[in-house]
């Protein structure tokens, strides 16, 4: 091999590995956004339990109609927002290659059972723990 067929090996090599570089770091950054979507809507979860103890609380304590009307509010606010940072997260894994459909594309697998984006490789999923199944 002379070193011009050798310096261009090299640099065929740099630049496929430069690709798959920018590759692996705009799927990085989706994750990072899905995260960021399920974490939100997580706490928008917690914030609907409480005002659900709040309204157990006001029919236990007797009701008070103007107070109700506030957490009825409160509560359709909630579940807005929570359907609003799901349908955001579904958005972003069918650009990772997951989305409705079961399955694997691209390295990422979709969970049945919680809907979080997973490595195509794992076995189980890293939030519910439910086992993965790979096939499309």
């Amino acid at each position: 091999m002379t070193f011009d067929e050798f310096t261009k090996k090299l640099g065929s090599t740099g630049e496929k590995a430069c690709e798959m570089l920018e590759t692996g770091t705009e799927k990085a950054a989706l994750l990072a956004e899905i995260a960021k979507y399920d974490v939100a809507a997580a706490r928008e979860r917690v914030t609907l339990e409480k005002i659900y103890a709040q309204i157990g609380k006001l029919y236990c304590d007797g009701v008070q109609p103007q107070r109700l009307e506030s957490l009825k509010q409160k509560t359709s606010d909630c579940l807005k927002n929570i359907n609003d940072l799901q349908a955001k997260a579904q958005q972003l894994k069918k650009q990772c290659g997951g989305g409705d459909k079961p399955g694997s594309k691209n390295g990422i697998v979709v969970c049945r059972s919680c809907g979080a984006v997973n490595e195509a490789d794992s076995g189980f999923c890293r939030v519910c723990a439910a086992k993965l199944e790979n096939e499309l």
